[in-house]
């Protein structure tokens, strides 16, 4: 699982404003939109953990973000969060220095591309707000079929926030790793990283990952 973002960018009337990022807020997509979202994803392999956080009234669909850089430019992203697309990371040889092959599969779940669609119409609404309008010089609103092809081959760009190639959860459900972090069918191995998440978080993992730390070394003095 890796993190996609897709930012809408537009001019700013902005003085005596430094570059750098200005602001970022949880927001959740109309209960409507969700629904139809989560219906058609229903085959995914974490969809009843994906659906139990997201319909949660405390949980949100996605991460805005609003910057401004040099030249006047604002740039408003959107990061949606639990995406269904599923990408694999296997060896290609037995030499440890060789890389291994990569394929993050971004948006190959189409309910994945969907609802980063709505996100950026959503995007676009605030832009052409009117309490905006003096200050943004916004390109014109699309409608879902354009912005999907632009999202899909333009507009998404990987954030980095890979995890989960060595899931927690029952072997039968593909997991790699149990609950006191072993890996299955081996003896005194644990993983302590991102990769053990079986879902990815809604904000930047480290946090997470140093709880995952935390837990191991419990678990280790616990031994």
């Amino acid at each position: 699982m890796s993190v996609l973002s897709a930012p809408v960018k537009a001019h700013a009337d902005i003085q005596d404003i430094a570059p750098g990022m200005k602001a970022n807020a949880f927001i959740h997509l109309a209960p409507m939109d969700m629904q139809e979202i989560l219906d058609r994803a229903r085959e995914a392999p974490d969809h009843a953990a994906i659906a139990g956080i997201l319909n949660g009234p405390n949980e949100a669909s996605a991460c805005i973000h609003f910057a401004i850089y040099p030249g006047n430019l604002a740039i408003i992203g959107i990061f949606p969060s639990f995406p269904f697309s599923r990408g694999s990371v296997h060896i290609q040889s037995a030499d440890p220095a060789s890389s291994p092959q990569i394929d993050p599969k971004y948006l190959n779940h189409p309910s994945d591309l969907d609802s980063m669609v709505r996100h950026v119409q959503h995007l676009q609404e605030i832009l052409h707000s009117a309490r905006l309008q003096p200050f943004v010089d916004a390109p014109p609103p699309q409608d879902r079929e354009a912005l999907a092809q632009l999202v899909r081959e333009a507009m998404a760009i990987p954030t980095a926030h890979a995890c989960g190639t060595t899931a927690m959860l029952p072997r039968e459900r593909g997991g790699v790793v149990a609950s006191d972090l072993k890996v299955y069918g081996v003896s005194n191995v644990r993983v302590v990283d991102a990769s053990v998440f079986p879902v990815i978080s809604q904000a930047n993992p480290i946090s997470t990952v140093y709880t995952v730390a935390e837990r191991a070394a419990d678990l280790i003095r616990a031994n």
